[in-house]
């Protein structure tokens, strides 16, 4: 399940299951059943056969496309290792405001996907005048309350928790001025065997993968294309508050939560060779951003999905174990 991402709906929105069409393997291993990784699949060309197979549990075929926005047809999507947690203790959220502003201080656009969503309910802000943003929270408790906004499309989707530390005597919180980033207005088609280049980021879905794009929220195939913006870090303190220390690199990027299966490769530009001279080993860190679900990442919070290493000439930074999750991801020196 994926959270609404258009600022046009309701005010409040209550968080229902969205069953994806794909099925998927859920043991561990590589497609031939060795040990390591998450459980992943293969696809043989266009309409060809796709086979998974993990330790543990009996291989699944099916057909598909090798390359689907959307699932395709058969059973080629890998599953996360879910982190769930139902019992998490619900907090009572009164305004959220924050002024946002793009990468050159101009104010956001008044209608600006702006939201307050824990794991259980979501809240949205009215359009917004001169960058300004409040939205209404509720009596009732929410999950693991997270400030996001940005929808993945025009505007890269960072989210900030809400705690009781930040908010006042009457439960209100404030975020000062927060930085937004935008899009390109133009994205990279996505396709087995191939590299896309949005940015500074380039993706390669491996030959006979997929990358399933979740038409809920992207059906439209201009909305399914790679997008990626470089987002200063220095602009992103809220957003980065707590993520792990070090994190040098920061990249917003969309279409949010496509699942590479098996894992995306990902390629980024050395920022600062001097820091990182050519076989450094780094880390990849993202954002979980889906609290409908968090199959592939905790909610508000950041994971290590994959470790990495600048290139022998220092020009470049490459994951070692790939991405199988598409969101807002940073990189830091691996401690």
């Amino acid at each position: 399940m994926k959270h609404r991402m258009f600022s046009t709906l309701p005010l409040v929105l209550p968080l229902a299951a969205v069953l994806g069409a794909a099925a998927c393997s859920s043991g561990t291993g590589e497609p031939t059943g060795t040990s390591g990784g998450t459980g992943q699949t293969s696809a043989t060309g266009t309409g060809g056969a796709g086979t998974t197979t993990g330790a543990g549990g009996s291989p699944t075929t099916g057909t598909g496309v090798a390359a689907s926005s959307g699932g395709g047809g058969g059973d080629i999507a890998c599953k996360g290792p879910d982190y769930a947690d139902p019992t998490a203790p619900k907090l009572k959220v009164g305004t959220v405001s924050a002024k946002i502003v793009d990468l050159s201080g101009n104010p956001a656009p008044s209608d600006l996907s702006v939201q307050v969503c824990g794991t259980n309910i979501c809240f949205y802000s009215k359009p917004g005048s001169a960058g300004l943003f409040t939205v209404a929270g509720t009596a009732d408790g929410l999950q693991k309350p997270l400030f996001k906004f940005g929808d993945a499309r025009a505007f890269a989707k960072l989210g900030i928790p809400v705690t009781m530390t930040g908010m006042d005597a009457m439960g209100n919180t404030s975020f000062g001025t927060v930085t937004t980033a935008a899009l390109p207005t133009s994205g990279v088609a996505m396709a087995a065997g191939k590299a896309a280049t949005s940015g500074d980021v380039t993706i390669a879905v491996p030959s006979g993968g997929v990358a399933v794009v979740d038409e809920t929220f992207y059906p439209d195939p201009v909305d399914q294309q790679l997008r990626a913006v470089t987002i200063p870090v220095d602009k992103a303190a809220a957003v980065l508050a707590n993520a792990p220390a070090g994190i040098a690199q920061l990249y917003g990027v969309g279409p949010l939560e496509t699942v590479f299966c098996p894992a995306a490769t990902v390629t980024v530009p050395n920022a600062d060779v001097a820091k990182w001279p050519a076989g450094t080993d780094v880390e990849f860190w993202i954002l979980g951003l889906d609290g409908a679900s968090e199959e592939w990442a905790p909610y508000g919070a950041w994971l290590k999905i994959s470790d990495g290493k600048v290139s022998a000439d220092g020009k470049t930074i490459t994951t070692s174990t790939g991405m199988p999750l598409l969101s807002t991801f940073g990189i830091r020196k691996k401690p």
